[in-house]
């Protein structure tokens, strides 16, 4: 970000952004921390990200000081910036931010811990990126005025960026219509890294060892089965010949399934005769057994003085999708037996870290389309209520739409595997487009409202603004892409996705806003020589805004009643699996 800074944002004291924004990472993660939240390993990547899309308010507050100052000439550049800027930024951070705030339906903890970060932060990034250049600049000002700003080359590329002519609208809209639908077709069979040992460091001791052990033993995790006898015990023969042929069908159907460990696989191995079937044992073998059993091996296979037990599978180094199908084709086992069925009264279900770790594949992969529609909706209906004017909302979303759906086009077409951390890259592309977005349709609209023609009021815009965009547009994408760098595969993966992603979405801003602002405007639809927005059209445009913010809260609610329940219809599978095995089974 320095060399970005040095070479392309052509101001005195460039550099000054860089100190606002580490200003702004010390507020929001110091909030963040006295909300009581923890760092994780998801948490720790909104670092960069902060830092990337932050520095854009200090740049376009630090470009706009210098414009007044030395453009126009303003007896009052700091009265002028805050005026004509802060309103654009405000709603910029508070669309970010509600982009962000929808990562609290994800069912992943990390993930909703990670949008409240980057939500908390957001706004910590505009406090101190509206006030910090203010004084440090006025300060500067007061001592040594600014007269003249050097020419960039930065300029003249977002001018040409912005030159696209009107009649590519109407195919841009068309492809904002059609490339969401394609992006979320394609992202359904983008393939998916589920094993958790790729996702760390693979020159790091602990893999390593973890891929020794894996050799070495033949396994990677356990699969546990969790038996509860109901009104009756164990050390039953109904309940040992049930437990007997579901081992024994279960190892049979899966390869990737090394061994089964129980009080009823043991038992049953010792009166195996060679040659012959294997046969269940029976109730009284399994009491006898248990009588003569040092009392370590006892707590970890039966509980509750007899009123639970566990089988344990052994499980081969396998990604979690194959753990998934393991765990449903065990359940599938419980409900439909091929041997001896479940006793009545009795209840049996998968445990242990396989469960746990098809859990997390489940959860990330369950609303990953919703995260985005949610925060798109969400967005939409904060712009329209904030322009009362749908034609103005449409502009300003048009971007936005087609970077959602080109970027996962990209991806895909890229082969980019994804990732758990990778999943929530549509509420960034959303926040990231969405705040280039409103700024240049509020700037386009300020030069309008100063009388210019809608062709001139663009390219004034453009030029004017060029500067600070482009910087503001190649820094934020060096935030995202320093995760590239990171030791972890999952943070490697994770910026690869959201560099790819934002550099669309910055460039679907740049290249789009323009001639949709000269096409609409000279329709009519942007209401600009009306000076406000007619009567009907405003209880309109609230309807559609509130109907929007009502869908998004909408989804959010009927995810998070869909998602209670099935976690308090898990009756004692943590508890029982720390009963058997202390320390997690």
């Amino acid at each position: 970000m320095l060399v970005v800074l040095a070479l392309s944002f052509r101001v005195r004291w460039r550099l000054l952004p860089l100190a606002v924004v580490t200003t702004g990472i010390v507020w929001g993660f110091g909030a963040f921390g006295h909300l009581g939240l923890d760092l994780s390993l998801v948490t720790i990547a909104g670092l960069p990200i902060l830092i990337g899309i932050g520095i854009d308010f200090a740049i376009q507050v630090h470009a706009r000081i210098e414009e007044e100052a030395a453009l126009d000439r303003d007896p009052r550049p700091f009265a002028e910036t805050l005026h004509r800027l802060g309103p654009p930024m405000v709603v910029a951070t508070v669309a970010a931010a509600l982009a962000f705030a929808s990562m609290q339906i994800s069912l992943v903890p990390m993930i909703r811990d990670f949008g409240l970060l980057l939500a908390v932060g957001i706004v910590a990034m505009l406090a101190v990126g509206a006030v910090l250049p203010l004084a440090v600049l006025g300060g500067r000002e007061r001592r040594r005025p600014t007269h003249r700003l050097r020419p960039s080359r930065v300029e003249g590329v977002a001018t040409r960026l912005g030159s696209a002519p009107p009649l590519v609208v109407l195919p841009f809209v068309g492809l904002a219509l059609v490339l969401p639908l394609v992006g979320l077709a394609l992202e359904q069979r983008a393939p998916i890294e589920s094993d958790p040992i790729n996702w760390a460091d693979q020159t790091s001791e602990s893999v390593r060892n973890a891929r020794a052990l894996e050799d070495r033993t033949g396994y990677a995790t356990t699969l546990g089965l969790f038996i509860r006898a109901g009104q009756g015990t164990v050390f039953d023969d109904a309940m040992a010949a049930f437990a007997h042929d579901v081992a024994r069908h279960t190892l049979a159907r899966h390869d990737e399934l090394r061994a089964a460990s129980s009080l009823f696989t043991s038992v049953s191995s010792l009166i195996e005769v060679p040659g012959a079937s294997p046969l269940p044992p029976r109730g009284e073998d399994l009491r006898a057994a248990y009588d003569v059993a040092p009392p370590d091996i006892r707590r970890l296979l039966v509980a509750d003085d007899g009123a639970a037990a566990q089988i344990t599978f052994w499980v081969g180094p396998s990604s979690l999708q194959d753990r998934a199908d393991l765990v449903r084709d065990l359940g599938s086992a419980i409900a439909d037996p091929q041997g001896a069925p479940l006793p009545d009264g009795a209840s049996a279900e998968p445990s242990g870290l396989a469960v746990v770790g098809a859990g997390l594949l489940e959860n990330v992969t369950a609303n990953r389309q919703v995260l985005w529609v949610t925060a798109l909706l969400a967005v939409s209906g904060w712009l329209i209520l904030r322009f009362l004017s749908l034609g103005r909302a449409v502009l300003a979303l048009l971007p936005v739409l087609f970077a959602v759906g080109a970027a996962s086009t990209v991806v895909a077409l890229l082969g980019i595997t994804l990732s758990p951390l990778t999943m929530v890259s549509g509420p960034l592309v959303i926040a990231t487009c969405a705040e280039f977005s409103v700024l240049l349709v509020s700037r386009y609209l300020e030069e309008r409202g100063r009388g210019l023609p809608p062709t001139e009021a663009s390219r004034t815009a453009t030029q004017r603004t060029g500067r600070a965009f482009m910087a503001s547009a190649l820094t934020t994408v060096g935030g995202f892409a320093v995760l590239l760098f990171a030791a972890l595969p999952l943070l490697r993966d994770f910026g690869a996705i959201v560099t790819v992603n934002v550099t669309v979405a910055l460039l679907a801003a740049l290249v789009i806003v323009p001639p949709a602002a000269v096409w609409a405007d000279e329709r009519g639809l942007l209401d600009v020589r009306a000076g406000r927005t007619a009567r009907v059209q405003r209880r309109l445009a609230v309807g559609a805004g509130v109907t929007c913010l009502g869908a998004a809260l909408a989804v959010a609610v009927l995810v998070a009643d869909d998602t209670a329940p099935a976690a308090a219809e898990r009756p004692g599978a943590p508890a029982p699996a720390a009963e058997l095995a202390p320390g997690g089974g």
